[in-house]
């Protein structure tokens, strides 16, 4: 029975720091990141930190933020969940609480690259490739930019490199065609 009990106490802090890996980012998350940031330094096991997060989403602590039938929905902590997490952060190790709020500091833009900044290319029937490029955020579509070009080569290096270049992109048609 003892081990019962020390399962369930682990099961319960591994939910705690998932709520709390999502207390500290403040945005909404695609669940590979959430299961990259919690397993990547150990925090929670692999094997553990899929059924945490399902049960997280299933008691309504998670709440899914994306259009139905999202290609990858965003999930974002609710009320429900801060508050839980309110009443039993002190459950999680100072030391592991350090660690994910300087982790989450220094790699939440890297992440939030890796989700919001979308690039697809494919062969058209005429030989040349188009070049799909999107900007999204929690629960829309920023701006979706596509581009034929006449080589997979230029279709492979637009796509390796849209997630470097997208903010400067956006920015400059913001500045020269939104804006005037």
């Amino acid at each position: 029975m003892e081990k019962s009990g020390r399962v369930d106490e682990d099961s319960f802090i591994n939910k705690l720091i998932l709520l709390y890996i999502f207390d500290q980012c403040n945005v909404g998350l695609i669940e590979s990141v959430i299961l990259d940031i919690a397993t990547s330094h150990n925090w929670i096991q692999p094997i553990f930190c899929k059924p945490a997060f399902d049960e997280l989403v299933k008691t309504d602590y998670l709440v899914n933020l994306s259009r139905p039938r999202a290609p990858q929905p965003r999930y974002k902590i609710t009320p429900d969940g801060r508050e839980c997490l309110k009443c039993f952060y002190y459950k999680i190790p100072l030391s592991v609480r350090e660690e994910i709020g300087s982790y989450i500091k220094e790699n939440l833009m890297a992440y939030r690259k890796q989700q919001d900044y979308i690039s697809d290319y494919f062969r058209n029937d005429d030989g040349s490739y188009t070049v799909v490029l999107k900007i999204m955020d929690d629960t829309s579509t920023w701006m979706e930019l596509k581009l034929k070009v006449d080589s997979r080569a230029k279709a492979k290096w637009i796509f390796k490199t849209w997630r470097d270049k997208a903010v400067d992109v956006y920015g400059y048609l913001s500045e020269n065609v939104i804006e005037n």
